[in-house]
C-alpha cells in the first residue's frame, strides 16, 4: 500500500559534549611569600540531552627545592593551593578556608581534589568555572632549604556522562 504521509514530524537526539580549559603553575626559584596567579578553570558543555559530571583535580608533579631529600632535592613543606567557586562548580571545603589546604612534602605527583559539578546539558547554564592559585607561606622562621625550590602542577579533570541512556567516562590532562 503506497500513500503520503501527512504532518510528520523527525526528531533527532541532539547530543552534547563536555570539556574543560586550564592553566598550569610553574614557578622557579620561589621563596617565602611567593603566590602563583589565580589559574582559571572553565568546563564547558555544548547544548543536548543528558547531564554531564566532573571532578577536577590538582596534580602536583614537581616539587622539589635545592637539598638532598625526596628525589634529590627537599619538597616544600609550606606549600598550599587555595580555591574560589565561580559559576556552577563545588570547591573543595578545605580549599576555601584560612591557608587552604597544604600540599604534602611527598614524591611527586601527588593529587589534590579541587572540584565537582554537574552541567544539565538541556539547561541554561553551560558553562563553570573556579579559580585556584598555589601559596608558598612565610612562616617567619627560617626556611632556607626550601627557598630557591621549583613547583610544577596541573589541572585535571574526570569528565563522565549519560546521553539518551549511554554512559561514557573520559579522563583528560
Amino acid at each position: 500500500m503506497q500513500g503520503q504521509a501527512k504532518d510528520v514530524t523527525v526528531n533527532a537526539a541532539q547530543l552534547g559534549s563536555i570539556s574543560f580549559t586550564a592553566a598550569a603553575v610553574t614557578g622557579s626559584n620561589i621563596f617565602p611569600g611567593w603566590d602563583s596567579k589565580d589559574q582559571t578553570v572553565t568546563i564547558t558543555a555544548t547544548k543536548g540531552n543528558g547531564t554531564f559530571e566532573y571532578e577536577c583535580n590538582l596534580v602536583v608533579s614537581s616539587n622539589t627545592a635545592a637539598a638532598e631529600g625526596v628525589d634529590g632535592a627537599t619538597a616544600f613543606t609550606d606549600l598550599y593551593v587555595t580555591a574560589t567557586a565561580g559559576t556552577g562548580a563545588t570547591v573543595e571545603t578545605g580549599l576555601t578556608q584560612g591557608d587552604g589546604v597544604k600540599i604534602e612534602a611527598t614524591e611527586a605527583p601527588q593529587t589534590i581534589k579541587l572540584a565537582t559539578g554537574s552541567i544539565d546539558a538541556n539547561g541554561t547554564t553551560l558553562i563553570h568555572n573556579f579559580t585556584y592559585k598555589l601559596t608558598f607561606k612565610d612562616t617567619n622562621k627560617s626556611q632556607n632549604e626550601q627557598q630557591g625550590a621549583n613547583i610544577a602542577a596541573t589541572v585535571s579533570c574526570k569528565l563522565s556522562g549519560e546521553e539518551d541512556g549511554q554512559h561514557f567516562t573520559e579522563q583528560s590532562h
